[in-house]
């Protein structure tokens, strides 16, 4: 496989467009390189819908690397296109596929990194466990402004996050798949801090409850989420999973896990002497319940965004600095 020659048929494409299509505007849209990193063939086709939903949003040249039996490393390309909102022109940008078996990490990044269009942002998108060939990761992250992993995708995986924040430090931004879905979760309790009458009760919190789902012994949101709040509010640890908060009052953290197919949060509650407060799942919405010195103050309900794998990933493509709360979040689970 040479560079050249996939660059050639990149040409060829868009030759091919004026060509065929001489009566329809076409746009060769690039905001953005995204590298894509897939292990296992059968996500292949999950991967290449997803991009193609992404292009919609962040138009790029998307390079896709993918583990395959095949003894020698091969490749082709693709052309990602879709009206505009005004209909009369077609939006395209560049999808390039490159397959290998056993290559070195240096094989992988020599037939990857030149063709990255310059003065434009890097992202990896890493579509399997941090832990899995780490040493391609490594040496791939060296190049990029931003990696994207989804931590719901092995157990422990926040301990080689950690270890990748000390070993690229400022250089590399960092996105989790996983911490975006549990958003509206944030906010929802972060909300509950405006309250007057709820804040003072929060603030003194003795216990934790969390129910979830995950295919796995703990749940990685359910971390996620106390490692948020923790940190947060600068509590500490005593002795895990319970924490200290900022009275020195200990607080009681449980958390219920159920199997399930995906990793998710599925009910949240917060105690403090008589009050209460409770977010949990109600199909698309969010429910918070609130009850302060024993009175039901009443609930609210909070419409959940689409949770959809390209839904999430083109609001990190978006962006291009680190998440310090996450970081935050991240270094008080070690």
């Amino acid at each position: 496989m040479k560079v050249a020659e996939i660059e050639e048929q990149l040409r060829e494409i868009w030759k091919g467009f004026s060509k065929y299509h001489p009566d329809q505007a076409v746009t060769r849209a690039q905001v953005m390189n995204l590298i894509v990193y897939v292990p296992h063939s059968e996500s292949e086709n999950e991967v290449s819908l997803t991009l193609a939903d992404v292009a919609h949003q962040s138009p790029g040249r998307m390079i896709v690397l993918m583990h395959h039996s095949e003894p020698t490393m091969s490749s082709w390309v693709n052309a990602l296109c879709h009206l505009s909102s005004g209909g009369r022109k077609q939006v395209c940008c560049e999808q390039i596929m490159i397959r290998g078996a056993n290559e070195s990490p240096l094989q992988w990044s020599s037939a990857v990194l030149p063709l990255l269009v310059p003065d434009l942002p890097v992202f990896l998108w890493w579509h399997e466990s941090v832990r899995v060939n780490t040493d391609l990761l490594k040496v791939l992250t060296e190049s990029v402004d931003r990696l994207i992993i989804d931590t719901s995708r092995a157990e422990g995986d926040h301990h080689e996050v950690l270890s990748l924040m000390k070993e690229q430090g400022e250089w590399l931004a960092i996105s989790d798949l996983n911490w975006a879905a549990l958003t509206p979760w944030r906010a929802a309790v972060a909300g509950l801090y405006d309250h007057p009458e709820c804040r003072p009760c929060l603030e003194n919190l003795n216990r934790i409850e969390i129910e979830c789902e995950s295919q796995f012994r703990e749940c990685r949101q359910a971390q996620l989420f106390t490692g948020w709040m923790a940190s947060t509010m600068n509590w500490k640890w005593a002795g895990r999973p319970n924490l200290v908060n900022g009275a020195r009052k200990i607080v009681i953290v449980e958390t219920h896990a159920s199997s399930g197919n995906q990793d998710r949060l599925v009910l949240v509650r917060l105690r403090s002497d008589r009050s209460e407060f409770v977010v949990s799942r109600q199909g698309q919405y969010l429910r918070c319940e609130i009850v302060i010195e024993g009175r039901n103050r009443g609930s609210q309900l909070i419409q959940l965004p689409l949770e959809s794998l390209s839904t999430f990933l083109s609001k990190e493509l978006m962006i291009l600095g680190h998440d310090r709360i996450y970081e935050k979040a991240i270094r008080f689970l070690d």
